[in-house]
């Protein structure tokens, strides 16, 4: 798998198979529609709750292996963070999130 790393997950979940397969399917769960909902955020430049939706996945990322997805929330939540809102690094968030919620489907 490119986006998820089951590995690095274990490790943050102190290799507790159980846990991770719950973290996943409240993740699943909880970000169905994660497409739809970072694509009406930005359309929208709503940058209050896109900032609190990139900071959510920030926080649940590395307990899912997800390493790409963190690195790319923490770019997106600097440049926010600065009054910046910046193209490509929402475009690589985007593509990160929907790969890394396809590979933990799969999971």
């Amino acid at each position: 798998m490119e986006y998820v790393s089951k590995e690095l997950a274990l490790k943050y979940l102190m290799g507790n198979e159980l846990i991770f397969n719950k973290v996943k399917d409240s993740f699943l769960e909880s970000y169905h529609d994660c497409g739809n909902k970072v694509e009406k955020l930005i359309s929208q430049h709503d940058f209050k709750n896109y900032e609190l939706y990139v900071h959510s996945l920030k926080g649940i990322s590395l307990n899912l292996g997800a390493e790409k997805l963190y690195n790319s929330a923490v770019a997106n939540l600097e440049s926010i963070r600065k009054g910046l809102w910046n193209e490509a690094l929402i475009a690589d968030f985007y593509k990160v999130l929907i790969n890394t919620y396809r590979d933990l489907q799969s999971l």
